[in-house]
């Protein structure tokens, strides 16, 4: 039965067994002999088989039996055990090694392993990289095979090359030379030790995880390779120490850091062929005599220019530089441009002022983003100096000096310019205050006739000037609001009045006097000064003009008169109109049709019609209260009938003469009564009603002016008891709910 035939068997036996040994090696030939390749007759001792771990005789138990012809109850597969003693695990994982070297021998291909070197180092910050190097695993024909023992055996490959395999842990028998590879074969799973052939071939050429190199024949090249792999990702990340750079003992990582970086930055530079430099740009300020700033910009575009020439530190006079070279930049003439490389030591002030004093440029790069604390690749390094503008900086440039020297220039002419200006406006100021009211007022009446006329406007010095430098002279000496349009302005009042004192042939006086009339609020304030003016200096108009004249006239004359202030005239403009025409000084100096005087017409027109507002409110209130008292009145004398009657002579006691009496005794001596002819109106009714005359005709014929009246004469008959009421109150109510007397 071949060996693969059991192969099914076996698996059969493993799930019914525990942990067994399954091979073992034969005594004679110490060949490696599986348990499943037994006959019936070599059970037992007749295996002929021993341990290869400590070398004890081995049983065959139920070697050529199969699953089914095992005893019912016992659960063991056929397997080696030791006649004497018993089985240990490094029984089991030598027996394992043995097994996997002889099988992998007996297929005559190797898979050797694949192969891995490392190297590491560190770099100049104390960075460790790990560097790599390695060769496939790969499956070659076996041309010659050598054992030395079980544990040993030296195979040829068809190129030639000697490979040793050896078991992990035996000792090394043969002699390996000095180029030949060494392999170890490591198994240390006792549970091999019952594996089946394919299985073990399976994991020591598919896998391969048993095999080991010890020794690779590339081993030398493949630590150079791992070696430079590690140099290499130093590189990447600027932290390789080149060896022909030159720093001093004792220096911290981050130092040595900064010396690599510096030392890249100028190979970068050193290798270039252009290079982004930036712009810059300053404001000067300057403090003028009028106590005013002025600015200058100083400006340099950015650019890129093209290097050539680099040189490393060469000594130019008292400055070294990093580097030197020569740029250029399109059609300009080349020029030095020294680079300094910041990374943590900057230019000082000294070195500057050196630089400044050579006169050639100098462009310092700042790696301070990279003192954070961040890391950076060699090609984000050489983008950050050749590309980036953010992180340089002009040190010096003749461009920028040139720029600075002419803004200080600039800003020192205008300080002369102001300087000068000024100088000149003191002087006309001491030349206007040098003038008294009426020289001032015809002095800028003098520029507005210029003006208006569209001329270059001049002074009497023959000087360029300004009406408005008058103004402020003219307001403080109380002259204000002459620079308004309406009165300086051309068709304003001065621009009208002129034409009325020194006619026009083309513009009639009239027509400029409608004009103000019709204007805005302020020329309408003057048009009585334009009315004054053409009767003070006898503008000439025809009888037409004339009768237009009068009726204008006549129309601010009725306002005036209803103290409406349309045409009133504002008089904070009389005393500079006066000192420029005298002829109306008279008639400017009447308060006549002044506002003054036509707010005091208005305020005596309305107090006017107040009090004869309030004089009809109560004359209507009068006739209003006649109307009542008559009302009331003839609405007593109606009901007097209904609600009185005479009494009848009572007796001999009862005459005029007591009737008095009675008067006199119950009536108040301040009642109303008393102050009339009483005796008199009582001896008329005493009459009446002897004549019997009904009591409402007597009342008429007493001709009662009120409702009092009647009512005081009522009661004087009721104290005589002339008179007593026919009904009770509550009767003595009219149709319209008014109590009657």
């Amino acid at each position: 039965m071949s060996v693969y035939s059991h192969a099914s068997k076996a698996r059969e036996w493993v799930k019914r067994s525990k942990k067994l040994m399954a091979w073992a090696l034969t005594a004679d030939e110490r060949k490696a002999t599986y348990i499943g390749t037994l006959r019936l007759d070599q059970k037992g001792l007749a295996c002929h088989c021993v341990c290869p771990a400590c070398g004890g005789t081995l049983q065959a138990v139920n070697a050529g039996k199969l699953p089914n012809e095992i005893i019912e109850g016992e659960n063991l597969r056929p397997h080696f055990r030791h006649d004497n003693g018993q089985q240990k695990d490094a029984c089991l994982i030598k027996m394992s090694q043995i097994v996997a070297l002889q099988l992998l021998l007996r297929e005559k291909t190797i898979v050797l392993p694949e192969h891995t070197r490392n190297f590491t180092s560190k770099g100049a910050s104390g960075q460790i990289y790990t560097g790599t190097a390695s060769r496939p695993s790969v499956s070659v024909p076996i041309s010659a095979i050598h054992w030395v023992d079980e544990h040993e055996a030296k195979i040829t490959l068809p190129d030639g090359r000697v490979v040793w395999l050896r078991l992990y842990g035996s000792p090394a028998r043969g002699n390996a030379a000095s180029g030949d590879a060494i392999i170890t074969i490591k198994v240390d799973d006792p549970e091999v030790a019952n594996w089946s052939q394919d299985k073990i071939l399976e994991h020591v050429q598919l896998t391969g995880e048993w095999l080991c190199w010890d020794k690779h024949p590339d081993d030398d090249q493949l630590h150079e390779q791992a070696h430079q792999d590690a140099d290499n990702q130093a590189k990447h990340w600027c932290d390789y120490l080149p060896e022909d750079l030159d720093l001093p003992e004792g220096l911290t990582p981050a130092q040595r850091s900064e010396g690599v970086l510096h030392w890249l930055i100028k190979g970068i530079l050193g290798q270039a062929h252009s290079i982004s430099t930036p712009g810059y740009e300053d404001t000067l300020r300057g403090w003028m005599p009028d106590n005013t700033y002025k600015t200058q910009k100083i400006y340099l575009h950015p650019a890129h220019y093209r290097i050539s020439n680099v040189r490393m530190e060469q000594r130019l006079q008292r400055v070294i530089p990093d580097v030197i070279c020569t740029v250029s930049l399109g059609a300009a003439p080349p020029m030095d441009l020294m680079v300094e490389v910041a990374v943590t030591h900057r230019v000082d002030d000294e070195k500057l002022l050196r630089i400044r004093e050579l006169g050639i440029a100098c462009l310092q790069i700042d790696t301070k983003r990279l003192s954070k604390g961040g890391r950076i690749t060699i090609q984000e390094l050489r983008s950050m100096v050749l590309h980036e503008t953010d992180n340089k900086q002009w040190l010096f440039h003749p461009a920028i000096e040139r720029s600075r020297n002419d803004a200080v220039q600039q800003l020192a002419n205008k300080s002369i310019a102001i300087q000068r200006q000024l100088e000149l406006q003191r002087a006309r100021q001491h030349w206007i205050e040098s003038l008294n009211d009426t020289q001032l007022l015809r002095e800028y009446l003098m520029l507005l006739r210029q003006l208006w006329a569209g001329k270059d406007v001049q002074n009497s010095q023959g000087q360029a000037f300004s009406t408005q430098e008058l103004i402020p002279t003219l307001e403080q000496r109380g002259f204000k609001r002459l620079d308004i349009e309406d009165v300086s302005g051309p068709k304003g009042l001065l621009w009208m009045l002129e034409l009325i004192v020194r006619p026009n042939e083309t513009i009639r006086a009239v027509d400029l006097f409608e004009l103000a009339m019709s204007s805005g609020p302020v020329l309408q304030s003057y048009v009585t000064v334009l009315g004054t003016a053409i009767a003070e200096y006898g503008a000439f108009m025809t009888e037409q003009e004339e009768e237009r004249m009068r009726a204008m006239r006549q129309t601010i004359k009725q306002s005036l008169h209803e103290g409406d202030l349309k045409y009133a005239r504002m008089t904070h403009l009389d005393t500079a109109l006066i000192a420029l025409y005298p002829r109306l000084q008279k008639r400017l100096s009447s308060n006549k049709g002044t506002r003054e005087q036509a707010t005091k017409v208005r305020y005596e027109k309305q107090a006017q019609e107040r009090e004869q507002r309030m004089l009809r409110e109560q004359q209507a209130q009068i006739e209003n209260e006649k109307e009542r008292n008559h009302q009331q009145l003839q609405d007593g004398l109606n009901g007097v009938d209904a609600m009185y009657e005479w009494l009848p002579q009572s007796g001999g006691n009862h005459n005029l003469f007591a009737a008095t009496e009675l008067v006199n005794q119950k009536l108040q001596r301040n009642h109303p009564i008393l102050s009339t002819a009483w005796r008199r109106i009582l001896q008329s009714a005493w009459q009446a009603r002897d004549a019997q005359m009904a009591l409402s005709e007597w009342l008429k014929a007493q001709s009662p002016k009120t409702a009092l009246d009647l009512s005081v004469r009522l009661e004087l008959l009721q104290v005589a008891l002339l008179i007593k009421r026919r009904h009770s109150l509550q009767l003595l109510v009219g149709r319209r709910g008014r109590p009657r007397l």
